[in-house]
């Protein structure tokens, strides 16, 4: 723009320009130094927040994923230390040769079946039997390992590290993660009398963690302790996978790689107790980061604030107030506040400073979150946010789960209340808070019921509201860097809330002192009374098992394994019934573990009704044909050593099922069928063929021990059976 005459060489012009230089100087200086601070403040939430990732991916993985896996391969090797009243119990083949066991073998099978079927991901489920020598999987029985197609891998699994997962390609080409347990589940250090591990396929475990990712565009890579690439949550380049191998084991946790046009953020964390270092890319543009949004205001502003200048410098004082309006509605629309009409510019200013004061608390107050989150899971982070909490005394954390995700409506409940303890509440989801409470010397001694009195307040308070809630809490501790310690224990404590039921409040201190032996119930019994169709019976068995859980002192681990026993037995009832039309299979295992055992078990005694009635319903007509198939066999075979093991085994059927059914049609038991036949034939004998001695007669009626006859004989009929001939021949 060209100056106009009268302006050139004035003091105005030369003040102008002056304002110009010391504007632009001014703003030059401190917008680079709001963009350096706010580069570092992005370099510092970056950090933080890729070491909060990388630990959550490291938990999603090992401490949700494949402990899912481990869980179920322990309970089965605890059962093999335990369980010993199923014919076909793994404990028992561990034991004995492959000869004379097949039907147990075949029977182990199935159930090997049912828990891969059962099992999502699971590709393979194999047991080595050591003293039989004998390989058995899902699919098949291998008489001799070499006939499996894994036997190399089986052949070394005396020196395969156990309790450890490791990375193997199968015959077939599919690449697998394998943990592998020595049998029986006794002792770590004992000669192992077999082995059993899972096959977990590579590409459902990449899938699965592909699918609970935060963030669609993250690429995360999970290295094992040899650094080979273990899962890849997505395809990556060449280029990428060489820079972030290249990247690990740098003394930088976190760096910027790639050029300035596709910049990518990377972060590594080896986990000490794996080994496993678990590695993260991520493209600059993802990040919707605090700090860079309040950089590019910075220089947006300080472009504007420059041309402002330099318009100002051009301009006459006349045209002064239309760019401070335009300056002032960009500001407005940079920091997001609505449009105004008719108001000051300084109502305007004011609007502005007090909106972006506003988003400066909501930053800080999820920095004070975030840092608390971190104290609790046990780094050093979360402290510099507590200035204003107590740092001298002893603590305790109190886990809090609130019932249908009213953490919120709890917090702002809560914090209405008045406290007699100092606490730090922390939301950590929508359904679950964590309270840290400071201790001094004085309420020491009675914590525990300091804190119950105080959890019933708060409990009846919020029922007011209509907000319910389960308390477990941790031990003291004598730091807040212990607090995580705390913390943990206090989780353990609420997994109980299975058993004791919700809305208690539950002390890990009584949790601790609970044994792990094992709870046994009559599975024979049970399956028995539902193939009879006997709805009393199964519903009995069920609730003993109820009372003897909870009147004992079982850890956890013990009831879910029982209960597992139980879901074990319903799934072989509904395989040999073949109801899978009433009752699925692959959904059964998803019903079953509820919120509390009280659920757990109502859901078992419903489908325990629904599956005796559709037998008592379906199977009614067929038992009398049946038993009368089975007495004349008994019939036909007096002299043979009859039992109801032997009749199970001409019918097909459980012997108690058999004894059950006997009972209903025959209006007798079988022992009773049994004797009476036996009598009435031997009776017909001694009256019609004289020449057959007493002793030819007493092993035609099976009995071998010819006194004995004699004694049952007169029991039955009052006379002993010489005596009986006699009275028969003189009539």
């Amino acid at each position: 723009m060209r100056v106009p005459p009268k302006y050139k060489n004035s003091f105005f012009v030369r003040l102008v320009l002056s304002y110009t230089i010391f504007a632009f100087l001014l703003v030059g200086l401190a917008g680079g130094y709001l963009v350096s601070e706010a580069n570092r403040m992005m370099v510092k939430e970056i950090s933080q927040e890729s070491k909060i990732n990388l630990e959550h991916s490291r938990e999603l993985l090992r401490g949700t994923i494949l402990k899912k896996y481990e869980d179920i391969l322990m309970k089965e090797a605890v059962s093999s230390a335990y369980v010993s009243t199923n014919s076909a119990a793994l404990n028992y083949l561990l034991d004995n040769e492959m000869e004379g066991n097949l039907s147990r073998i075949y029977a182990f099978r199935s159930n090997l079946e049912i828990l891969k079927v059962a099992t999502e991901g699971v590709t393979n489920v194999t047991i080595y039997f050591k003293k039989g020598n004998y390989v058995v999987d899902q699919q098949y029985f291998y008489s001799k390992p070499e006939n499996s197609l894994d036997y190399e891998f089986i052949n070394g699994l005396s020196n395969t590290p156990q309790n450890h997962w490791m990375i193997r390609t199968l015959p077939n080409g599919n690449k697998v993660m394998t943990y592998m347990i020595k049998l029986p589940f006794v002792s770590l250090w004992a000669s192992p009398n077999g082995y059993m591990y899972l096959d977990i396929d590579i590409d459902y475990l990449t899938k699965s963690l592909s699918e609970r990712m935060n963030r669609d565009l993250d690429k995360l890579f999970v290295f094992d302790e040899n650094g080979k690439i273990i899962i890849e949550s997505t395809t990556v380049s060449k280029d990428e996978k060489s820079l972030i191998e290249n990247f690990i084991g740098s003394d930088d946790l976190v760096e910027v790689l790639g050029k300035s046009s596709n910049k990518q953020i990377a972060s590594y964390l080896v986990d000490a107790k794996s080994g496993w270092t678990y590695a993260m890319i991520r493209p600059m543009n993802s990040f919707a980061l605090s700090s860079e949004i309040f950089k590019k205001r910075v220089i947006w502003v300080s472009f504007f604030v420059l041309c402002f200048g330099l318009c100002v410098s051009y301009l006459l004082s006349k045209q002064l107030n239309n760019p401070i309006k335009k300056s002032l509605q960009l500001i407005k629309s940079l920091i997001q506040t609505h449009q105004v009409h008719n108001v000051h510019d300084d109502v305007t200013m004011d609007s502005a400073l007090l909106t972006l004061g506003k988003q400066i608390k909501i930053l800080q107050s999820k920095a004070k979150s975030n840092g608390l989150k971190n104290l609790l899971l046990g780094t050093s982070l979360g402290l510099e946010q507590i200035d204003d909490f107590p740092l001298n005394g002893e603590y305790v954390v109190v886990h809090i789960r609130v019932h249908e995700g009213a953490s919120e409506a709890y917090k702002e409940r809560y914090d209405s209340l008045d406290h007699r303890i100092p606490n730090l509440l922390i939301t950590l989801n929508n359904s679950e808070v964590a309270i840290i409470y400071m201790m001094n010397s004085f309420m020491l001694s009675v914590v525990e019921t300091l804190l119950n009195e105080h959890i019933s307040e708060v409990r009846r308070s919020l029922k007011e509201v209509g907000i319910r809630f389960d308390a477990s809490i941790g031990t003291i501790v004598p730091s807040l860097e212990e607090i995580s310690e705390s913390y943990q224990f206090a989780l353990q404590a609420s997994k109980y809330h299975f058993i004791y039921g919700n809305e208690q409040t539950l002390l890990y201190a009584n949790i601790r002192s609970k044994h792990i032996e094992p709870c046994f119930f009559s599975n024979e019994a049970y399956k028995a009374a539902i193939k009879a169709g006997d709805i009393d019976a199964a519903i009995q068995v069920i609730n003993e098992m109820e009372k003897r859980i909870k009147s004992a002192n079982y850890q956890l681990e013990t009831v879910e394994l029982t209960v597992l026993q139980l879901v074990t037995t319903l799934y072989h009832v509904v395989v040999e019934l073949e109801v899978q039309k009433i009752i699925s299979i692959s959904g059964l295992s998803n019903h079953m573990m509820t919120e509390t055992l009280d659920e757990t078990l109502h859901l078992i005694r419903n489908i325990s009704i629904k599956i005796a009635t559709h037998v008592k319903e379906s199977k009614s007509h067929s038992h009398e044909k049946v038993i009368l198939k089975l007495k004349s066999y008994i019939d036909e075979n007096l002299h043979m050593d009859l039992s109801l093991q032997l009749l199970s085994e001409v019918a097909g059927l459980v012997p108690a099922y058999i004894s059950t059914l006997f009972g209903e049609v025959m209006d007798e038991s079988f022992t009773e069928y049994v004797t009476r036949s036996r009598m009435e034939k031997a009776a017909n004998l001694l009256s019609k063929e004289i020449d057959m001695t007493v002793a030819a007669i007493s092993i035609q009626v099976g009995y071998r021990n010819k006194q004995y006859f004699h004694n049952k004989f007169k029991a039955y009929f009052g006379v002993t059976p010489v005596q009986y001939r006699l009275e028969k021949s003189e009539k």
